[in-house]
């Protein structure tokens, strides 16, 4: 049985993961830790409450074994390109890095289309030397995800950019943008979660990173 960390669970894919593990048959905890209360009720939930964010931890002491991330912001909600970079990378990477030293053998990060760490724009450059940082990390196991663009309802209402996006998937733009809803990269994630895959022995961690078209695909198999 599985226990597991996500850290973003009450973000778009966060807590669609958080819903679908709840109800997984091999996953025997979940913990959280975000600054509101994830919607989710369940037994299997450990939820830490903490509107601080410089005092987030990952448990240390209770089994975990897999670590997700699928927390996220944007320049505009984080005020700047220097509070972006502080909250996208540096928050994730601090508590990837808790994880590394607890023990946890397996991280999920859920990343972005185009990531690149040398990348002249910031938000894939972002994305990708966070991507670089958390395999550097050597996780026995690691699993990145690259959504394109994401769909589904959202706490934080942003109509106008929603219509845009959903506009722009019904031109011909729609196949770069690789419209995913995040009820299905969560999916993906989940079976991505399930596949065996033998670490012990390896003399090199394994690393899977699934592209975006590759994701829809397997979110839909």
């Amino acid at each position: 049985m599985s226990k597991v960390f996500i850290l973003g669970s009450t973000g778009l894919v966060g807590s669609h993961l958080l819903t679908q593990l709840s109800e997984a048959s091999n996953v025997a905890q979940l913990f959280t830790v975000s600054r509101r209360a994830p919607k989710l009720e369940s037994p299997k939930l450990v939820a830490t409450i903490e509107p601080d964010s410089k005092k987030w931890l990952v448990p240390t002491d209770k089994g975990i074994d897999t670590y997700i991330s699928a927390f996220g912001t944007t320049r505009a909600d984080a005020g700047g390109a220097t509070q972006f970079i502080e909250i996208d990378h540096g928050i994730n990477y601090a508590l990837a890095k808790l994880a590394k030293e607890a023990g946890i053998k397996r991280v999920v990060l859920v990343s972005s289309m185009g990531a690149n760490a040398n990348s002249w724009f910031l938000y894939p450059k972002t994305k990708g030397q966070l991507e670089k940082d958390i395999l550097d990390l050597g996780f026995e196991e690691t699993i990145i995800v690259r959504p394109g663009m994401l769909l589904g309802a959202r706490d934080k209402k942003k109509p106008f950019m929603n219509d845009i996006g959903l506009f722009l998937c019904k031109t011909p733009l729609s196949r770069f943008l690789h419209p995913i809803e995040g009820s299905d990269v969560a999916k993906a994630i989940g079976i991505l979660l399930n596949k065996d895959h033998v670490t012990d022995g390896l003399s090199k961690p394994v690393v899977t990173i699934v592209e975006p078209a590759d994701l829809i695909k397997l979110a839909k198999a």
